[in-house]
């Protein structure tokens, strides 16, 4: 595998489906941060849930059919690729 060099942050909106697919750690509801996108981080194969499942969970139990703000850190793995995404 290639060295990990820095990451690129994505801003994104996705559905309560799409935000239900992420792997959540509890059940619990009242998010600390209710107005605060969720954080994502994007694997090879899953995308792992920084911070936001609270906020999931609210979303899931209230049945919302907002658009939530996601953001999506994506790691880098050479320079060419950094390069390329500063353009």
């Amino acid at each position: 595998m290639l060295p990990l060099t820095g990451a690129v942050v994505f801003n994104s909106l996705w559905t309560t489906e799409e935000c239900k697919r992420i792997k959540r750690l509890n059940d619990n509801l009242v998010p600390r941060k209710p107005d605060e996108p969720i954080i994502v981080l994007r694997g090879l194969k899953y995308d792992y849930l920084l911070d936001g499942n609270r906020r999931i969970n609210t979303w899931i139990a209230e049945d919302s059919k907002e658009l939530h703000e996601v953001w999506i850190v994506c790691p880098v793995y050479n320079e060419d690729t950094i390069g390329h995404v500063r353009r």
